[in-house]
Parts: structure tokens; C-alpha cells; sequence
């Protein structure tokens, strides 16, 4: 578990943190090369982090590996998903009270929403 998983978990007590991914690509992932291991190599300790690669693209002209995509790193963007499961049936307001707890934890770590995974519990309906 990653540490902004172990984060969100420490918040959530009905929900368990399966994972957060990026989601949506647009236009797809960017793909790293035989270039940006070798700029990597040379230049950054082997790191291919995300200055590194926007540093290889500024000194060497590399792009993503895709083909025919002459698009740079920041151009690729996606979705910050986090996916949650339920630990047992909830209400609507039940859930909703405790997604509230992660509104600032979601802006401050770059989370865009929540996708709930399927499992044996459900959204139940409220008590009238």
C-alpha cells in the first residue's frame, strides 16, 4: 500500500482502500523509450521520474515512445482515482458522512473521485 493509500485509509473505516490509479488517458499513456532509459541513465541516477523526463524531452527532443505521437509528457493527463470498497452495507447518508472526511485529504493529494468495486456489501436505503 502506497502512502497516500495508507492516508486515505486512516480516514475511512466503512471503506477499504483497494487502490489509487490514474484512469482516463488522454490521449493514452505516455510511453517511455530506449532514449528516456538512456537520458535516465546518464543524467539522472537512472531515475525516470517525471523532471527527468521532462528534462530528456527539453535536451534531446525525446517524445513518448507511442507511434507517431509528438506529444510531451505534460501533454498526456488522466483521472486520479481512488477505488474503494464497502467493508458492509451502508446507507446513503451513512456513506456520504463518511466520504466526507476525505474531500481535503482528495484535493491536497491530487485524487479527481472515487470508484466503488463491486464486492458482497451494497448501498442499502435509508431508514425513513
Amino acid at each position: 500500500m502506497t502512502e497516500k493509500e495508507k492516508g486515505l485509509q486512516e480516514l475511512l473505516t466503512d471503506f477499504e482502500v483497494v487502490s489509487i490509479d490514474n484512469v482516463n488517458h488522454k490521449p493514452h499513456a505516455y510511453m517511455i523509450g530506449p532514449k528516456h532509459v538512456v537520458y535516465a541513465s546518464d543524467n539522472c541516477g537512472g531515475g525516470l521520474f517525471k523532471d527527468c523526463i521532462e528534462r530528456a524531452e527539453k535536451d534531446n527532443k525525446v517524445h513518448c515512445y507511442q507511434k507517431n505521437c509528438t506529444l510531451t509528457y505534460s501533454e498526456h493527463t488522466y483521472d486520479t482515482v481512488a477505488f474503494l470498497k464497502l467493508r458492509r452495507n451502508l446507507t446513503s447518508k451513512e456513506a456520504q458522512e463518511e466520504l466526507s472526511k476525505t474531500v481535503e485529504y482528495g484535493k491536497d493529494n491530487g485524487i479527481d473521485g472515487f470508484l466503488f468495486v463491486e464486492n458482497e456489501y451494497d448501498f442499502i436505503e435509508d431508514n425513513l
